[in-house]
C-alpha cells in the first residue's frame, strides 16, 4: 500500500478512509459526512467481524433502547477503532478516549473482548442505573476513557436520541451513577476530537 491510497470502507458508503504509514503504524482518517472534519485513527485497531444490522438490533433489544443513526454508522465501520485524534474538552477539562467499545457477537473469541460493551456493562453493573427496577441500560458506555471513566449514551432523560456524558469511575455507587453531561449528539463529540 502506498502512503496515500484512498479506498470506500466497504461497510459504510458515507465514510471515506485515507490510509498512511505514519512510522511502523498505520493509520486512516474518517472523513464523515455533512463537512465534519477528519480524525486520524489506528487501522489495525478495528475489531472484526464489524457488527452486523441483525447484531445492532439484538443488542438494542437487550439494552431496551434504539442506538442514534449516527453511532451505529460508525460502529458499523469503525467497531472497537483506537482514535489518534483522541482528545475533547468538556466544562475546560481535557478528556482522552483510549479505545471506542466494539459490539462483539463472541468477546470470549476475542483477546480484547473485555472491551465488548456487553462485558464493560456487566461489569458496571448496578453503577450505571439510578432505578434498581428499571430493564434495560440508562447509561451505555461507548468508549474507554483514560482514568477509568467511560463515555456513555445517556438515556435517563429520553429514551429517543440520547446525549453524551462522561461517567466518572471513582464518584459513581451502586444505583447512583455521577455523570458530566459532554454532547448533545455522537456526531458532535465526532466533530470536538483534535
Amino acid at each position: 500500500m502506498d502512503n496515500h491510497t484512498v479506498f470506500h470502507c466497504q461497510h459504510q458508503k458515507a465514510i471515506n478512509c485515507m490510509v498512511q504509514n505514519v512510522g511502523q503504524r498505520v493509520c486512516g482518517q474518517m472523513h464523515l459526512d455533512k463537512g465534519e472534519k477528519q480524525i486520524m485513527y489506528d487501522d489495525k485497531s478495528i475489531m472484526f467481524p464489524l457488527p452486523s444490522q441483525d447484531l445492532i438490533t439484538k443488542e438494542e433489544g437487550y439494552w431496551s433502547i434504539v442506538l442514534p443513526d449516527d453511532y451505529k454508522k460508525f460502529i458499523t465501520a469503525y467497531n472497537g477503532v483506537t482514535p489518534i485524534s483522541n482528545e475533547f474538552t468538556v466544562n475546560a477539562r481535557e478528556y482522552l478516549i483510549e479505545k471506542f467499545l466494539p459490539i462483539l457477537e463472541t468477546p470470549e473469541d476475542n483477546e480484547l473482548g473485555e472491551y465488548d460493551i456487553d462485558v464493560v456493562l456487566t461489569e458496571l453493573d448496578e453503577r450505571l442505573i439510578s432505578d434498581e427496577d428499571l430493564v434495560g441500560v440508562e447509561l451505555l458506555p461507548i468508549a474507554a476513557l483514560f482514568s477509568g471513566d467511560f463515555l456513555v449514551l445517556d438515556y435517563s432523560n429520553r429514551k429517543q436520541n440520547p446525549s453524551l456524558a462522561i461517567w466518572l469511575h471513582d464518584e459513581s455507587s451502586e444505583w447512583e451513577p455521577v455523570k458530566i453531561p459532554a454532547f448533545e449528539t455522537f456526531s458532535e463529540l465526532l466533530n470536538k476530537l483534535h
